[in-house]
């Protein structure tokens, strides 16, 4: 790998992670300008954000890891032996689980859709 393809990776993870376009620059020992530019090619905003999904796909992983965790404490929060700290506990399992329940139900039925998409857009078109 080159210097420009080593600052060109740098770039994109820089800006895929958030940082302003000065700061991207200056991670990437760029100036700002090349900057814009880069933002202006199709190719390099398809770089930026295949690598922003990649870094939201990992934080959602850890997320998802750390929520079972987080769902035992609350179970486990059922039997504190304060009134407030049960209830609040009991309130929040309540809602998530609801929030929880619709979005997957949700997800399911976009994956759904988007498969019935996909097999008319297979089907050949008859002309009448």
């Amino acid at each position: 790998m080159n210097v420009s393809e080593n600052r060109d990776d740098l770039l994109v993870t820089a800006l895929a992670r958030g940082a302003s376009v000065e700061e991207a620059a200056g991670t990437s020992r760029l100036s700002a300008r090349t900057v814009y530019r880069r933002l202006q090619e199709k190719n390099f905003r398809a770089r930026v954000s295949k690598m922003r999904n990649r870094i939201c796909d990992q934080t959602v992983g850890q997320l998802s890891a750390a929520s079972i965790q987080a769902a035992t404490t609350l179970v486990e929060l059922l039997d504190s032996g304060s009134d407030t700290i049960r209830l609040a506990a009991a309130r929040t399992i309540l809602e998530q689980s609801t929030k929880l329940r619709e979005t997957c139900e949700l997800v399911a039925r976009v994956g759904e859709l988007e498969e019935m998409l996909e097999n008319e857009s297979e089907k050949p078109y008859k002309i009448a």
